[in-house]
């Protein structure tokens, strides 16, 4: 099978982020000497349009006229994403680009019983790529890399010579760079080496590049030490240089690192369950997030400024309410986005959330960078 952390969105889609947080464990009384966590944003606290009041959220659309409800996985800007639907019947889901009005335009389509998934969704300003999964009658995984035209036109496969592509729910996982699109994937019978893979914009010979060590992909041209690397302090290393850079945090952590920040929680039970974000060498740490918040995004510190925090303010069967808070670095403090978000997403430059369920089902957009 493809070793994988699959991306959050697919048939449960709408339940994934709500069953990271159901799993949060339940609120402990700080133990002396330990910070406080941060404030979290209270009725008539700081909130996105009195902190930002030049922020102008967008809808997206989140239900069509089939039955069929939407999850979306990328933002490309206010007119459009990219997302899978799920068939009101339960029997399909397919990779559509939704624009803000009308009709939804079909990627690529798959049964529920397909054992599929898409997967490294990425983009440039005229395509559209992704990964695309699919298990035969023996369970193996065969993975296969496509694209489509942003303009239009059907879809086509730009190649199967993809080996075992490794894939985080991170922006970075399938990314272009100048004219090629790179992705990381495992090498077979070596677990302490990974090929970096890439091709052509275009299509054409897939190149392999091996290097030891188990890495994920971020932000070019950098790596990350892949969290299927346990037993290795967390690293980076850039693909251009060479250098190496060892990230220096408190143990018995759970860490996540982009080539600027790092996101902390604990592997303890013991210890105090608080969110933090620290610099690569231990310095400026501060807690974002108390024993009840779960940071949601896959990679760290958007745009090197913002996380994205939700907490559970009430469940109701598979639908749970939770409150939705932005972080904001540079002013070191949390601000309300939501107080009754059902789901939500961040990934490059945009966060988007849900409200409602079923029919009352609403998405909702902004763009981070509109924050100033």
């Amino acid at each position: 099978m493809t070793r994988s952390v699959r991306t959050w969105f697919g048939v449960g889609a709408g339940l994934a982020v709500i069953g990271l947080l159901l799993g949060l464990p339940a609120p402990k009384r700080p133990a002396a000497g330990v910070r406080p966590a941060a404030t979290a944003p209270v009725p008539g606290g700081p909130t996105l349009a009195s902190v930002w009041p030049k922020a102008r959220p967008f809808p997206i659309q989140a239900l069509f006229p089939d039955g069929s409800a939407y999850t979306p996985a990328v933002v490309l800007g206010p007119d459009s994403s990219i997302g899978v639907t799920a068939s009101a019947d339960g029997q399909r889901t397919d990779l559509m680009e939704v624009p803000a009005t009308g009709a939804p335009r079909v990627l690529q389509s798959q049964l529920v019983t397909d054992g599929g998934s898409f997967d490294g969704l990425s983009f440039t300003a005229d395509r559209l790529y992704w990964m695309h999964t699919l298990s035969d009658t023996t369970g193996k995984a065969h993975v296969t890399l496509w694209t489509a035209a942003r303009s239009g036109g059907p879809s086509r496969q730009l190649s199967a010579d993809v080996g075992t592509p490794v894939f985080y729910g991170s922006q970075y996982d399938v990314q272009p760079v100048g004219d090629r699109l790179y992705w990381a994937a495992a090498r077979p019978g070596h677990q302490d080496q990974t090929e970096l893979r890439s091709i052509p914009l275009t299509g054409g010979t897939v190149t392999v590049r091996v290097i030891p060590g188990a890495w994920a992909m971020s932000k070019w041209p950098w790596l990350v030490t892949a969290p299927s690397a346990s037993d290795q302090p967390t690293r980076l290393q850039n693909l251009s240089t060479g250098q190496l850079v060892t990230v220096r945090v408190p143990a018995n952590k759970q860490v996540t690192c982009s080539p600027t920040w790092c996101r902390m929680i604990p592997n303890n039970s013991a210890q105090a369950t608080e969110t933090d974000l620290v610099r690569l060498d231990g310095s400026d740490q501060r807690v974002i997030g108390d024993a009840n918040a779960a940071a949601i995004a896959s990679d760290v510190a958007l745009l090197d400024r913002y996380e994205v925090l939700m907490t559970i303010v009430s469940t109701s069967g598979r639908v749970a309410v939770s409150k939705l808070t932005l972080y904001d670095i540079a002013r070191r403090s949390a601000v309300l986005v939501d107080p009754a978000a059902t789901n939500a997403g961040a990934r490059g430059d945009f966060l988007w959330w849900s409200t409602g369920d079923n029919e009352t089902l609403a998405w909702h957009a902004v763009d981070l960078r509109t924050l100033d």
